[in-house]
């Protein structure tokens, strides 16, 4: 693109929204002026703006900025011409009282995971996660899932941006391990996680979701923590998670062309 064509206000309000979607914890004004090296009036009058518009909120104690759900449900419109929540919620909540753990909906941004949704399990204790959590694509189930049925070129430049970042002793931390545990993926359907992201002690099973193109637009994972489940459950959560995932795919199109 040629750059006389650029924006500048508009290229650090975007710099602002990727920045706090690093930092799902909020960032104050200060921060941001420091973090990104825009003057303190810009800072103000683009958090003001996006406020204004109601994609930042910010915290009353803290005057940290945090992004609102509006932005999420634009990535979730970008990422299919459908709404997949939409199609996938009564499947999430009947597959979440089946395994009666916690049922996730995840997509992927860039070289990142998001959590677009999720069904807390009916146990006593359980996992509370907030959507537009962001994760990290080698150390998880659902980037797994949605990795493996990437058309080539577009997986290997995500893998490049991929750090590895070694989270737990079981995480993958080489891209020639990583592709290996893909091509297990598309020989069994689903995706795992054996306790390998950055919260310890926490076990996934994950299959894709497509849609019309044969593109995985999304995933939907079980999660549950090691003292529920084992490695040795994971064929089981598989058998309710692929079928689910399917009708889902169904829905957003996949094999109707």
């Amino acid at each position: 693109m040629n750059g006389r064509y650029n924006i500048p206000n508009l290229e650090k309000a975007m710099r602002v929204l990727e920045h706090l979607a690093a930092h799902p914890e909020g960032r104050t004004g200060r921060e941001l002026v420091k973090d990104l090296g825009i003057p303190k009036t810009g800072i103000y009058r683009l958090t003001t703006t996006l406020a204004n518009l109601d994609y930042l909120v910010s915290e009353r104690d803290t005057g940290r900025f945090q992004l609102t759900r509006k932005l999420l449900a634009l990535g979730n419109s970008a990422v299919c011409s459908e709404n997949i929540l939409e199609h996938a919620l009564d499947e999430m909540y009947d597959l979440r009282d089946e395994c009666t753990e916690t049922v996730q909906l995840n997509t992927m941004v860039g070289h990142q995971g998001v959590i677009l949704e999720f069904i807390p399990a009916l146990h006593p204790i359980r996992l509370m996660i907030d959507p537009g959590t962001r994760f990290e694509l080698h150390a998880a189930a659902p980037g797994k899932a949605l990795l493996a049925y990437l058309p080539n070129g577009q997986c290997d430049a995500v893998l490049k941006k991929m750090k590895f970042e070694k989270f737990q002793k079981n995480t993958i931390t080489n891209r020639a391990k990583f592709l290996k545990e893909l091509e297990t993926v598309r020989s069994k359907g689903y995706a795992v996680d054996r306790g390998e992201s950055a919260v310890a002690g926490l076990l996934c099973v994950s299959a894709p979701l497509f849609d019309r193109r044969n593109y995985p637009v999304a995933a939907l994972t079980i999660t549950a923590p090691a003292l529920r489940v084992s490695e040795r459950d994971f064929p089981r959560l598989a058998e309710m998670v692929i079928p689910r995932a399917r009708r889902i795919s169904k829905r957003l199109g996949h094999g109707l062309i």
